[in-house]
């Protein structure tokens, strides 16, 4: 389990001895559990739902800032956003801000791990369409493949060049590796479904999947005030 003192940086609370930090706003607050529960529970406390561009953006930062510790807490662990990725035929629709995920709720109808869309919810989902056929998936990418690639591109914006820097760098200096940014999606599906992005932790290699069960227990979302 990762705790909000390490996501924030914070020395943890000791009864006989108050650090300064101790007293700062939690800025990033963990909810882990089922996707469809945990979500919920941000929404009750108030804050929104880290996007991957959040993510990504939180990934520079901490890497930047050299912090051990931060790193483990922010590159080590994997995260689940409220970025989504639908399915249809051979279709994916990139949604980088899902506010059908943030809204989600306990009792959402699951087929196999993803919320089942009508065709008309699927249609009105704003998002990029893409193909699969033309897309290189479950493979890992160069540097200049990753900053091209129409999945990142649409999922990070203006954050993918800053973030695709970062990763390989760290990847090259740690696990001394070339290619290590991917991408994993779902099969093909013959009725409209709707999955959550996650980021995997940065065990050798970096990758953002679309793959996620949103009733699987070990999800891990970051909430952030409102």
């Amino acid at each position: 389990m990762i705790t909000e003192a390490e996501l924030n940086g914070m020395k943890p609370k000791n009864l006989g001895n108050y650090f300064a930090d101790d007293f700062r706003p939690i800025i990033y607050r963990p909810f882990e559990g089922r996707y469809i529960d945990a979500m919920p529970r941000l929404r009750a406390d108030n804050r929104r739902p880290m996007t991957a561009k959040d993510i990504a953006e939180k990934r520079v930062e901490v890497l930047k800032s050299k912090d051990a510790n931060l790193i483990n807490a922010w590159v080590n662990h994997y995260y689940d956003t409220s970025s989504g990725v639908a399915y249809f035929g051979n279709e994916i629709k990139i949604i980088p801000n899902c506010e059908i995920l943030a809204n989600i709720d306990s009792d959402a109808k699951l087929k196999n791990g993803a919320l089942i869309l009508t065709p008309e919810q699927y249609k009105s989902l704003e998002g990029k369409v893409l193909n699969r056929d033309e897309l290189k998936l479950q493979a890992w990418l160069t540097k200049q493949e990753a900053k091209e690639h129409p999945v990142w591109k649409e999922l990070l914006g203006d954050a993918l060049n800053p973030y695709t820097d970062a990763i390989f760098k760290f990847g090259k200096e740690k696990y001394d590796i070339d290619n290590l940014m991917g991408i994993w999606i779902a099969n093909a599906q013959k009725e409209p479904t709707l999955r959550s992005w996650y980021f995997s932790n940065l065990d050798r290699r970096s990758v953002i999947n679309g793959l996620s069960n949103l009733d699987y227990g070990g999800a891990r979302l970051v909430g952030v005030p409102e």
